[in-house]
């Protein structure tokens, strides 16, 4: 599972559906595995304000990432602009983004973190118990 995926699921057990204990869930002894996925910043910059950002930056602790404790004020990409872009040999999308180093920097590890890192064993809990 990617933590992509982590963000948007929550305890489905009935009786926790009203607690706010119920989301997110937390990783138990996971086994992570790293899967090459070619870099897309308009994604990345499309799937930013759709994130649940506290519950990312938990999971992510957890699992020995360090992400900002606040959600990165990124620009979004535009269409035009991937339109544009060009793809590297290793299917990296090269594109003029506009933004800064540091910017890119958040990208790049939100990249590693949201689309490469999959938990291949483990064990989920609500409230870290």
């Amino acid at each position: 599972m990617k933590l992509l995926t982590a963000n948007f699921i929550s305890c489905a057990v009935k009786a926790c559906k009203s607690s706010s204990l119920s989301f997110p869930l937390h990783f138990k002894d996971a086994e992570l595995a790293s899967k090459s996925v070619p870099y897309n910043p308009l994604l990345l910059s499309n799937l930013l304000p759709r994130l649940d950002w506290p519950a990312l930056v938990t999971s992510s602790k957890e699992l020995g990432f360090t992400l900002p404790d606040t959600k990165p004020e990124l620009p979004r990409l535009s269409a035009t602009a991937a339109a544009a872009a060009t793809t590297t040999s290793d299917g990296d999308m090269n594109m003029d983004s506009g933004v800064g180093e540091e910017d890119e920097k958040t990208l790049r590890m939100l990249h590693k973190v949201l689309m490469e890192t999959e938990v291949v064993e483990g064990k989920m809990s609500k409230n870290n118990l």
